[in-house]
C-alpha cells in the first residue's frame, strides 16, 4: 500500500523544528501516526483513546487514590503520617482527597455488590450489619 503524506516544519521555541503530518480531507495537523490496515492515520482518525478514556469510574477513583498516596509517600491507606517538608495544609487537603475516594469506592462496591468492604470499628463487622 502506498500513501502521501504531506509534512509541515513548524519551527520551535528554541531552534529546530517539529514535523507535523497534515491530512488532506481533515486538514488535521497531528505529530503522531499509527499505521493499521487502512494506512497511516491520526489516533482520532482510527478512534483510539487513551487508556485513561477507557476506564470505568471505579478504576479511575483507584487510580486518583493510588495517585495521591504517592504523594502521601505511603502505600498503607490505613496509616498517612505527614511527610517531612510537607505543609499542614497540603497534608489535610490531600487526606481528604483519599478519604473522598474510599468513600466513592465503598459506595461503588455496595451498590455493585450489595456488600461493605470495610469492617465496622465498634462491631468488627460489616457496616450493613451496624
Amino acid at each position: 500500500m502506498r500513501q502521501r503524506i504531506k509534512l509541515e516544519a513548524l519551527p520551535c521555541r528554541f531552534g529546530g523544528v517539529r514535523w507535523l503530518a497534515i491530512f488532506s480531507n481533515t486538514g488535521r495537523r497531528v505529530a503522531y501516526l499509527y499505521i493499521g490496515g487502512s494506512g497511516a492515520y491520526s489516533r482520532q482518525a482510527y478512534g483510539l483513546k487513551f487508556d485513561s478514556q477507557r476506564e470505568c469510574p471505579l478504576d479511575r477513583s483507584l487510580r486518583r487514590r493510588q495517585k495521591t498516596l504517592a504523594k502521601l509517600k505511603t502505600d498503607d491507606p490505613w496509616f498517612l503520617p505527614r511527610p517531612k517538608g510537607m505543609h499542614a495544609r497540603t497534608y489535610e487537603r490531600l487526606l481528604e482527597q483519599v478519604w473522598q475516594e474510599e468513600d466513592f469506592f465503598d459506595a461503588a462496591v455496595r451498590a455493585r455488590f450489595g456488600v461493605a468492604i470495610r469492617p465496622c470499628a465498634e462491631h468488627g463487622r460489616d457496616t450493613s450489619e451496624c
